[in-house]
């Protein structure tokens, strides 16, 4: 996986400059966040460090400093402002371990060192019984999130069906199977991840891996997912979700009104029908 990680990272940079995702630690568009957003990461750096001048407390400029630092592949910066961040807020450690923005991070060779840091700082506040599953599945959650707004970007740029965009697609339905076949090996081996033991934010990967995965992947653990929401160890919003999709995918009609198309002609978000109560 990590030599696709390489390749795509080094594609994005070269053909796009990478596009960093919107963060629940920032709530006001700066001028860095805008542009970060439009991939202009050296510009971004420079403004969230004049930013930082006026406001060396701002956890969420700091976080975001490390993640431009990340995306324009400048590893050691991005280590340290992402150790800075962490120790303004601790609770910032989830995001990071699972924050796409860090995949290039997570190719470096400081990776190893950064991520022990992280996860020491996450289970000062939340207990973990099985750092070593949280650890593989934390990992494949950044990958799942990987890459959807670099898409939206390029086909801005080159148009839905250009070569530029069919290749990224190519490559983030690869990193999909690899998640897929990843994740069902680990349940081979260790059962399906409970949120007692893994964390409620592992846990959830493993929902979002079967739902980007085919239909015969996704009828195959969606039982699982109930039995799991029954015992507290996931989501029921999880399994609705699934449950509805599966049923889309069939053209039958969905039970819990969670998905939607977009009308061409209304030009609005319609859901799809739904089960007659």
């Amino acid at each position: 996986m990590k030599h696709c990680l390489l390749l795509l990272n080094a594609m994005l940079f070269g053909l796009i400059s990478g596009f960093c995702q919107h963060k629940e630690v920032v709530t006001v568009l700066s001028k860095g966040d805008s542009l970060r957003t439009a991939g202009q990461f050296k510009e971004a750096i420079a403004a969230y460090q004049l930013e930082l001048k006026g406001d060396s407390g701002n956890s969420g400029a700091v976080y975001n400093l490390a993640c431009s630092y990340s995306l324009a592949m400048i590893p050691d910066s991005a280590a340290n402002y992402l150790r800075r961040a962490i120790n303004k807020d601790p609770k910032l450690s989830i995001h990071a371990l699972l924050d796409p923005d860090f995949l290039p991070l997570r190719s470096s060779l400081s990776w190893s060192e950064i991520e022990t840091y992280l996860e020491r700082a996450y289970c000062t506040h939340v207990a973990i019984k099985d750092l070593e599953y949280s650890r593989e599945l934390w990992e494949m959650g950044a990958v799942d999130q990987a890459y959807y707004k670099e898409i939206a970007l390029a086909e801005s740029k080159y148009g839905t069906k250009s070569k530029e965009v069919l290749a990224l697609w190519k490559l983030k339905r690869k990193l999909n199977e690899q998640n897929r076949t990843r994740l069902e090996k680990l349940i081979e081996t260790r059962g399906w991840p409970k949120k007692s033991e893994v964390g409620e934010q592992a846990a959830d990967v493993a929902f979002l891996v079967v739902q980007h995965s085919d239909l015969s992947i996704q009828k195959k653990y969606l039982s699982q997912i109930e039995l799991s929401a029954h015992k507290g160890e996931a989501s029921w919003q999880s399994y609705a979700l699934l449950y509805d999709r599966i049923q889309v995918s069939q053209n039958k009609p969905q039970k819990y009104g969670s998905q939607v198309k977009y009308d061409t002609g209304s030009k609005k978000y319609r859901l799809y029908p739904l089960l007659d109560s």
